[in-house]
């Protein structure tokens, strides 16, 4: 039998080395696709997280807003403790407005979530009316006046409350969607590289096993 070519060996080399560069761009690329997608998915999560956060801030605020006004009911008859309590209920209903409004801003939400957020912002504004309205009936020298004042606004709140709750949900639930769409995404895409690099695996030792064939047995 003739010995090898030695054309014939180099170009087999020579594919071979191709082979192993084109292995090593595929480990490369399954690299920084997983960082990518790791490094993506933890800014969403750190968006998602932060979105929560505004929501459940706005929610156990305005609920501190509530009780500073209960708490100007029962207190307000020294005037001291009233300008104390009406201070606390524009400073919290200020908290409260602007976590709203930046909750509202975030480009993360859903366009029917910033109209809603939009809406309890509006309504939380009305409320401040409806409450400052109210007092007005309140007479510090007739305590009986607090029962009148807080039966005209009993309630108000709790449907405001449950509508910040319902956003918080749904962005929760948004999260847990876009987990689960990334996870099967992630998955397809782990199995089309693992193909690749299973096939382009074969294909190197393919190439590796035809030059030791070609060296070492084909003069024999």
């Amino acid at each position: 039998m003739p010995p090898p070519n030695p054309a014939s060996v180099a170009r087999l080399v020579g594919l071979l080395i191709v082979g192993v560069l084109f292995l090593a761009a595929i480990g490369l690329f399954g690299v920084e696709f997983t960082y990518d997608e790791g490094h993506g998915a933890l800014q969403q999560a750190v968006t998602s997280s932060t979105l929560l956060d505004q929501a459940r801030e706005a929610q156990v605020t305005f609920k501190i807003q509530v009780q500073d006004w209960k708490n100007l009911l029962l207190r307000g008859q020294n005037p001291a403790d009233y300008e104390k309590y009406v201070a606390l209920f524009g400073q919290t209903e200020a908290e409260v407005n602007k976590s709203l409004a930046t909750l509202g801003a975030s480009p993360s939400l859903s366009d029917a979530q910033r109209t809603e957020v939009a809406s309890i912002r509006a309504e939380h504004t009305r409320l401040g009316t409806v409450y400052r309205d109210a007092l007005k009936k309140y007479d510090r020298t007739q305590p009986a006046s607090v029962f009148a004042v807080d039966t005209s606004v009993r309630g108000v709140d709790q449907q405001l409350t449950q509508r910040i709750d319902e956003v918080a949900q749904q962005i929760l639930a948004g999260e847990h969607t876009r987990v689960d769409t990334l996870n099967q995404e992630f998955d397809r895409r782990y199995g089309m590289l693992r193909t690749l690099v299973i096939a382009s695996t074969l294909g190197v030792l393919a190439l590796l096993a035809a030059i030791v064939w070609r060296t070492r047995f084909a003069g024999r």
